[in-house]
């Protein structure tokens, strides 16, 4: 399934602070240091910044200048090898920082756990993942889910003192402290999410305040009738909407959680929490055992004309062989359907991998794709 977009609101963080720039040498660096940037030649900038830094001397213009850079380098880096060098790199750096101006490093890094331990704990709708793996990797979102917290809190008080203070920059830096704030206390909700979702209600309830506090910008988890409609143009508005969905079906059940999951289908939703909300939908259905609803649902995506994502229908797939082991009659409906409809795209490795790990006795179908996996076992055996 697609994962939720909590990422993206952190590749819009950007520190917009001006330092003084230091006379002689120092003043050609940085604007050498200016060219690149403005380039987006990030790459180079961390080489630079490094390069006129022998043996990492301390320099809190140009170590704050480098956290930028690698938090940015951190957030588009597509190859895993590439952001694990950046990572280990990034936390050397941090090491030697205040925490005042590590901040966006500080997201970066967190979110570069988040994804390592969202992959594996979605991985494990659709393929077989071990018991202690996964206990590992939701103990591992709890240590990110504090961290976090620990940070929107240290954000907080230097608003706080900041508004006290009342200079003439206060609205800008109230500001920034407020989007960082609000990026953690996000990415928080989602690590509770993950921690609860196999049935912790108390991280489950960590997770609403969260993202309650987000959508009522206070201490109160609002109704969804509260919710303001304009805001759910933006990402993070309409990302928190879907955590609150996610996690009233987990505490109670799906159908508890129609009206959030209702809003996220009227109105300018942000695109990218939109054409992944009925797919969370379906997989709130698969961890509650609701096949007939799962199988409903992508009924009436089909029956709309909307085009189900492979992923989803293996998911749906996954799930159904799983509760057909116990005999749930309405799981192997659902796998039946959605199977077939695999078959009918010619998803030969998705249901090649179901048999694997639910053997060949799992397909009862007729059709070339099926046969053709049956000849293809047999012929393994």
């Amino acid at each position: 399934m697609s994962r939720p977009r909590t990422d993206r609101i952190l590749r819009a963080i950007v520190v917009a602070t001006a330092f003084a720039v230091v006379p002689g040498i120092a003043s050609a660096q940085d604007r050498v240091a200016d060219w690149l940037e403005t380039r987006g030649l990030d790459r180079l900038l961390v080489e630079h910044l490094e390069s006129v830094r022998p043996g990492g001397t301390p320099d809190e213009v140009a170590d704050t200048r480098l956290a930028e850079a690698y938090a940015r380098l951190i957030e588009a880096s597509s190859e895993e090898a590439a952001r694990d060098d950046l990572v280990v790199r990034a936390r050397r750096l941090l090491a030697r920082m205040p925490s005042s101006t590590s901040v966006p490093l500080r997201l970066a890094l967190a979110r570069v756990r988040y994804l390592g331990a969202q992959e594996i704990l979605e991985r494990a709708r659709v393929a077989e993942v071990a018991p202690e793996e996964l206990e590992r990797r939701r103990l591992e979102m709890a240590d990110i889910a504090r961290e976090l917290t620990t940070l929107a809190e240290e954000l907080e008080r230097r608003s706080l003192a900041i508004r006290r203070r009342g200079t003439g920059r206060t609205r800008d830096a109230v500001d920034q402290l407020a989007q960082w704030r609000g990026a953690a206390t996000l990415l928080s909700g989602w690590c509770w999410y993950y921690r609860g979702v196999d049935g912790r209600d108390e991280d489950l309830a960590r997770a609403q305040r969260a993202f309650g506090g987000l959508l009522s910008g206070g201490d109160q988890i609002p109704g969804v009738d509260e919710l303001s409609e304009d805001r759910k143009a933006y990402e993070w508005y309409a990302s928190a909407i879907l955590g609150m969905a996610m996690t009233e079906a987990a505490r109670i059940s799906p159908g508890a959680a129609n009206a959030w999951f209702a809003t996220l289908r009227r109105g300018d939703v942000h695109p990218a929490v939109a054409d992944i909300a009925d797919g969370w939908r379906l997989a709130s259905y698969l961890d509650a055992n609701e096949y007939r609803d799962a199988d409903r649902l992508i009924e009436r995506l089909e029956s709309q004309g909307e085009d189900v994502p492979t992923a989803w229908l293996r998911m749906a797939a996954t799930a159904g062989l799983r509760g057909r082991l116990v005999g749930d009659r309405e799981a192997v409906r659902l796998s039946q359907s959605a199977l077939a409809e695999l078959a009918s795209r010619r998803e030969f490795a998705a249901i090649a991998d179901l048999v694997g790990t639910f053997g060949l006795d799992s397909i009862d179908q007729r059709g070339f794709v099926f046969d053709y996996i049956r000849g293809l076992e047999r012929y393994r055996e």
